[in-house]
């Protein structure tokens, strides 16, 4: 996969504040855009998977970045995380076993 390119990051960087001017000019708040984000079609990512969990993590301790959360923040992150998955859509994962790292490597 191919990184994006700097002038790719400066147009998304630039992008931004375009459309939240926009957003403001319109009269459009962010209770609105949610709104019609959760109507919105859209496939489940690894990349929103990903956001799901630090959303969890950054309700529970202040912190989004997985790599900043101790062992502690991790273990109690998965239990809602996991417990989210499983009563509202039936899902469970169990939390990935060093061995089944190992076998990936």
């Amino acid at each position: 996969m191919e990184k994006r390119t700097n002038k790719q990051n400066n147009s998304i960087h630039k992008l931004f504040p375009q459309i939240a001017s926009k957003c403001v000019e319109e009269g459009i708040d962010k209770k609105m855009i949610i709104e019609k984000l959760v109507e919105f079609p859209a496939p489940v990512t690894e990349e929103f998977v990903k956001e799901v969990w630090r959303d969890i993590q950054f309700s529970l301790y202040g912190v989004r970045k997985t790599s900043k959360a101790t062992t502690a923040q991790i273990t109690g992150t998965y239990d809602v995380f996991n417990k989210f998955w499983g009563e509202v859509w039936g899902i469970h994962v169990p939390f990935p076993s060093l061995d089944e790292l190992e076998e990936r490597a």
